[in-house]
């Protein structure tokens, strides 16, 4: 699925432009602008501040002071729920031989630029989402458990990254840096009133449960914790936790560095008995960042965790040095103590988890230094910045062969993620929909047709992308293979969002390639069935592999060649109202077709495959795979476009239009070819993403033209193109549930004359 509008923002950056200044960030390059920006207080240095920053130069009071639950903010909410992950992750793992048990915690940059690399951070953060073409969205979230940010020190997460951790099972963190005014101490953070409630802890509260995201990673390293003040802090924790329940979510409070008197770097880069109190007394931290030279006292943490309850797996996250690193991307051994905590290829038993420091920018560094170097000092053009940017975060997590399942190897590895820690995965529940979209890029489609040409940015909307990026093996050995076929996200085509599975390459033998996609968990309830829309500039063959729980050792493959066309069905996931399920139109479990059959998607040159699953109720699958076969020395080039398993019952669902739409807001901009606009509805919880679209010119009305997607009760559309002479515009919203199908649309009309 796919969630979050897709315009939100001020300022339209193209690559290769000066960033905005601050200035123009706030004005959102328009003073007139109707944009819901994160809004301002004080801080000391006289200067306001963006999204809730919460460091040494904020003024607590104004702060307690500051209505958060105002109509700006409102459209900076997170509703996409915490999704439940597979049980087990070393079934079926690239490499079943690593430890289950650690965890990934990651402070990064999540929109950083692909040009200009972590100097856009600050500006991407600002906005939930908008037009860019050079930001860069990560595509690995099945690794991270615990996830949060650097370079910015707010007290809510940007909604767009709540979103996207959610729904691939993880927690979202705010940042704060924990000095002077917001030091832990009983005149700053700790001040209690005389009923003992702690406001600074209970706003903190307030606004996690308001904005939907998870809890907080409080950097203490500056600020000593004074021992007259530290029962304080953990009856604040205490504190904390309660509020949360009562709110109806659990906290996670993460620290780092928390110092003692006579401040030792000791005591933030280890955990002494001492300080093992923080972690073991009843809902105060509930993780523990050790800093990056915790090597170096080792024995103290591991003297500490032999004698004290202390979970290593779910508390202790031995913190990863990546800024600055000037080496080759990925783990290297030789300058990296994560060994040390986590055993690659599980050689033995892990130490605990692990906690890594702004890969993003320092991967998109050394990319760009790679690039220098191949183009005398110069970046080449942006499409090969872009494509080797990708690259390089994935060799950062499945290694330098790009496939999980192929160990580094040599005397010195360098090794990837992969080699340390299982890929995680949120495909655990029916229906399961996906359509492979990244979260960025230069288009928009709906149906298999194109609907929108602008470029877009917005890491809210990402799909559940494939577990294993990319597992490829010999279909004949079943062992991993580099090649022949290359695995990869196509930009230019879509069936639904902004990107497809591209799958090319010219196989030199006969054996064909399996592309493990999916570790999933998946009951099937009675009349199952999955679904594979696609399409072939080439001859190769086409297969769907399923793993069953029950025989994990055997791939059930089922050939789309083999299945009959009949287009008489139609789709089974279908754009708009009169999109049909598998049960709907004449299909019986007992008909001729219960195998299945193949279908031309409706006005497109997609066609979907579905397969009767009927035969198989009960059974747990376990991974999706797809296999492509083609003689030696053909070329292939297939996308996917969507990927789906499902049941009749499910199918029954289609959403009710959308209620209470009103415009809250617009705008006609000077230039008078677009407008701003804010729209509010009444959101539905069984929905899984509104679609916001417009009717296209008088003369094909019938043309709808897509402005955003969101998983929320209002959204902000940046840029609403107006046609000449046009006084009114027809803005559409639709409902999407789960199982793909979509609502009847609401309609506002908009002035623009």
């Amino acid at each position: 699925m796919s969630a979050v509008a897709a315009t939100v923002g001020a300022v339209p950056y193209l690559p290769g432009s000066p960033m905005p200044t601050p200035a123009s960030r706030a004005a959102g390059g328009d003073p007139d602008s109707i944009a819901p920006l994160f809004r301002e207080w004080p801080r000391e240095d006289g200067e306001g501040s963006f999204a809730f920053y919460l460091d040494s130069r904020t003024d607590l009071d104004e702060f307690l002071a500051f209505d958060y639950r105002n109509a700006d903010l409102a459209h900076h909410r997170s509703f996409v729920p915490r999704a439940r992950r597979v049980t087990d992750p070393s079934l079926l793992a690239a490499q079943p031989e690593l430890d289950a048990r650690p965890q990934v915690a990651d402070f990064s940059e999540f929109y950083s630029f692909v040009e200009h690399g972590a100097d856009g951070f600050t500006y991407a953060h600002d906005f939930r989402a908008g037009n860019a073409r050079d930001v860069q969205v990560p595509r690995f979230h099945q690794y991270r458990d615990l996830v949060s940010y650097w370079q910015v020190f707010t007290a809510v997460p940007n909604a767009a990254l709540t979103d996207v951790v959610h729904r691939n099972g993880g927690r979202c963190l705010a940042f704060m840096f924990n000095s002077g005014p917001t030091n832990f101490s009983r005149d700053a953070m700790l001040r209690q009133d005389p009923d003992g409630s702690f406001p600074v802890g209970d706003r903190l509260v307030d606004l996690a449960a308001y904005f939907g995201f998870d809890g907080y990673m409080f950097d203490m390293e500056e600020g000593v914790v004074d021992s007259a003040d530290k029962p304080l802090l953990l009856a604040m924790f205490q504190s904390m936790h309660e509020r949360a329940r009562m709110s109806g979510f659990e906290i996670h409070l993460q620290i780092y560095g928390p110092n003692p008197d006579g401040r030792s770097y000791a005591d933030w880069q280890s955990i002494s008995q001492e300080q093992a109190d923080y972690l073991t007394t009843p809902d105060a931290a509930d993780s523990w960042f050790l800093d990056y030279s915790w090597s170096d006292y080792l024995d103290t943490t591991r003297d500490t965790l032999a004698v004290t309850d202390i979970d290593p797996y779910g508390q202790v996250f031995f913190g990863i040095e990546l800024e600055g690193f000037r080496g080759e991307i990925g783990v290297d051994t030789t300058r990296s103590p994560l060994a040390e905590a986590i055993p690659p290829h599980g050689s033995r038993q892990p130490l605990g988890s692990t906690a890594l420091f702004s890969l993003t920018a320092e991967t998109t560094r050394r990319v760009h230094a790679e690039l220098k170097d191949a183009h005398g000092g110069e970046l080449p053009d942006f499409e090969e910045v872009r494509h080797a940017v990708y690259r390089g975060e994935r060799r950062f997590w499945s290694g330098p062969h790009q496939n999980p399942a192929l160990p580094a190897d040599g005397p010195i590895g360098l090794y990837g993620m992969a080699d340390y820690v299982h890929a995680r995965s949120a495909v655990a529940e029916l229906p399961f929909l996906t359509r492979f979209n990244t979260g960025a890029s230069d288009q928009f489609s709906l149906a298999g047709r194109r609907s929108s040409a602008e470029p877009w940015y917005n890491l809210g909307i990402q799909d559940l992308l494939p577990t294993w990026q990319f597992w490829t093996r010999n279909l004949t050995t079943g062992e991993p293979v580099t090649g022949p076929l290359d695995v990869d996200y196509d930009l230019s085509a879509a069936f639904d969002g902004g990107a497809s599975l591209s799958i090319t390459g010219t196989p030199q033998d006969d054996d064909g390639v399996e592309i493990r996609l999916y570790r999933t968990e998946l009951e099937l309830p009675a009349e199952s069935w999955a679904s594979l829309t696609y399409t072939s500039r080439s001859v190769a063959h086409l297969s769907l592999g399923l793993v069953f729980e029950d025989d994990p050792g055997t791939t059930t493959w089922h050939d789309l060649d083999d299945l009959p066309q009949n287009d008489d069905f139609g789709p089974t996931w279908g754009y708009g109202s009169g999109g049909r399920g598998w049960g709907r139109g004449g299909w019986e479990p007992t008909s001729s077709w219960a195998a299945g059959w193949r279908t031309t998607r409706t006005g497109s040159d997609w066609q979907q495959a579905v397969i009767g699953l009927g035969g198989e109720e009960g059974r747990t699958i376990v991974g999706v795979s797809l296999a492509v076969t083609a003689p030696a020395g053909t070329d292939v080039d297939l996308r996917i476009g969507e990927l789906a398993v499902s049941a009749n019952h499910l199918q029954e669902q289609t959403p009710e239009a959308p209620t209470g739409l009103v415009l809250e807001d617009s705008r006609l901009r000077p230039d008078g070819a677009s407008a701003e606009a804010r729209l509010i509805w009444d959101i539905e919880s069984s929905v899984a993403y509104y679609d916001v679209l417009r009717r296209g010119s008088t003369e094909d009305a019938a043309q709808l033209v897509w402005l955003g997607r969101i998983t929320a009760d209002r959204c902000y559309l940046q840029k609403v193109p107006v046609q000449e002479g046009e006084t009114s515009v027809e803005l559409l919203l639709r409902a999407t549930a789960p199982n793909g199908r979509t609502s009847e649309p609401a309609a506002v009309m908009m002035p623009v004359a």
